[in-house]
């Protein structure tokens, strides 16, 4: 006999209305048990991002910009930026389903132009309940 056990995934719900009470009944399923590759995924690209920011500050901020590598710098940042969004269609589900890349993104854009606080309240919000779910002292 061989001793297997299976794990579900484990989604916990943001209710918007936390953040703000005219969202009404919106809100977003997180999975919170995610693997540990997803986690080394995003802090790889949390620290290429960061990696990428500081050369374009470093760019920008020369006697003579060269704005041809400004902009191929640019570039790789939106890359990246394109990857963050993918990994988060990895995590964010609604009605049982994972969001779609273009669903994120138009997420990200509608928080960005109307409210950018609350993109960093669920971005918070989503690793708040992670670390939340992984605490090892539960009850």
């Amino acid at each position: 006999m061989t001793f297997k056990i299976e794990i579900p995934k484990i989604f916990k719900t943001v209710n918007f209305s936390e953040f703000a009470e005219e969202f009404g009944e919106q809100s977003l399923d997180i999975w919170v048990n995610i693997p540990k590759k997803l986690i080394d995924e995003r802090n790889a690209l949390i620290i290429q991002g960061n990696a990428v920011k500081e050369t374009l500050g470093k760019l920008v901020k020369a006697k003579e910009p060269d704005l041809e590598k400004i902009e191929a710098v640019k570039q790789e940042y939106l890359k990246v930026d394109d990857q963050m969004v993918s990994w988060y269609t990895n995590v964010w589900y609604m009605n049982g389903e994972p969001l779609s890349e273009e669903e994120v993104k138009e997420l990200h854009k509608a928080a960005i132009e109307n409210d950018p606080a609350f993109l960093d309240w669920i971005v918070g919000k989503t690793f708040e309940l992670m670390k939340e779910h992984r605490d090892y002292r539960k009850n």
